[in-house]
């Protein structure tokens, strides 16, 4: 089995949108509020060769088919290839992995908790075995997913 990055477009967000500032009504506002930037990031989808076929997986901007019970809305798919590795495919629990380990909600999640529970389910996941977390709009998803390089254990 083998996937494939396919980066379908890039855009630029605010900074509060990324990561959030506050809580409840005050974070989803304070996106409103920032006048910076992110770079621009990537909008990936993902080919999976498999051998019933080819797969297409979009989690990010696509319309989403599966929704989870923790966070509303939102679609991940993990791949798992025996032997190798746990494909976390996150959509946009977070827009990288580093606010994923450091928990942190993003700045227009509608539910604190629930955002919050989904971060620490990803955590407790990637404790459980080896797992290459893939947001689809992390800059280093590609390059992780080529390396195979796993989310550290020292930081769960």
């Amino acid at each position: 089995m083998r996937i494939h990055a396919i980066q379908t477009g890039s855009v630029r967000i605010k900074t509060a949108q990324a990561e959030g500032r506050g809580r409840a009504l005050r974070r989803r506002l304070a996106v409103l509020g920032d006048r910076q930037w992110t770079q621009w990031l990537p909008t990936y989808a993902w080919a999976i060769e498999h051998s019933e076929g080819v797969i297409v997986v979009d989690t990010g901007q696509g319309m989403h088919l599966l929704e989870s019970r923790r966070s509303l809305h939102h679609v991940s798919v993990v791949v798992e290839d025996q032997g190798v590795a746990a494909y976390f495919l996150s959509g946009d629990a977070s827009y990288d992995q580093r606010l994923m380990l450091a928990g942190r909600v993003d700045g227009i999640s509608a539910d604190d908790e629930v955002a919050g529970a989904t971060l620490r389910a990803i955590g407790q996941f990637a404790r459980s075995r080896r797992v290459v977390y893939l947001p689809t709009h992390d800059p280093e998803s590609a390059a992780r997913l080529a390396d195979r390089t796993c989310v550290p254990s020292v930081h769960l």
